[in-house]
């Protein structure tokens, strides 16, 4: 029969437990100089950007399937897309407001009308797409929405990375 025993520095005598850890704590900049950015600022960045990207992304796709579903019959699906899309435009509202007012230091009336604009030009042209394709204007509409995708991704993603938390 094996038997084990304990080290000897050990057997028998009592030993003091191991002193607790301090929790990990961000490192500080040094004095005068920028704040140290931990994993969770850059993950908070990532994010941020992601979805000031995919919001007009998702409206795009949201009014292309609910174009497509018009021009194929599916009323019903069409307004449940469209529908959808018009939530996700209301939302980024505030966003492209707040942005456009930061940017410009236009008065909150008129950001908030040209935030109301790039929105309902999306709409506009998913309309055009749908109702008026053979009006010879598909490609400048097109653009057209490309373009305000493109803009409310800036200022989607400046009214997150700006705005005061």
């Amino acid at each position: 029969m094996l038997t084990t025993t304990p080290a000897p520095s050990r057997n028998g005598t009592a030993h003091a437990p191991a002193p607790a850890r301090k929790p990990r704590r961000a490192k500080k900049a040094a004095a005068g100089g920028p704040p140290v950015k931990t994993t969770a600022d850059r993950v908070k960045v990532v994010a941020t950007v992601t979805m000031g990207v995919a919001i007009p992304v998702l409206s795009l796709v949201l009014s292309h399937a609910g174009g497509t579903l018009a021009r194929t019959g599916h009323a019903a699906l069409a307004g449940f897309a469209l529908a959808l899309m018009g939530c996700v435009l209301v939302v980024s509202l505030s966003h492209l407001a707040w942005a456009i007012e930061d940017i410009t230091r236009s008065p909150r009336w008129a950001s908030w009308l040209l935030a109301i604009s790039f929105d309902l030009m999306l709409v506009l042209g998913e309309l055009v797409h749908v109702n008026a394709d053979d009006a010879g204007v598909g490609m400048a509409i097109t653009a057209m929405m490309t373009a305000v995708a493109g803009m409310s991704m800036f200022l989607n993603c400046w009214a997150f990375l700006r705005h005061p938390a």
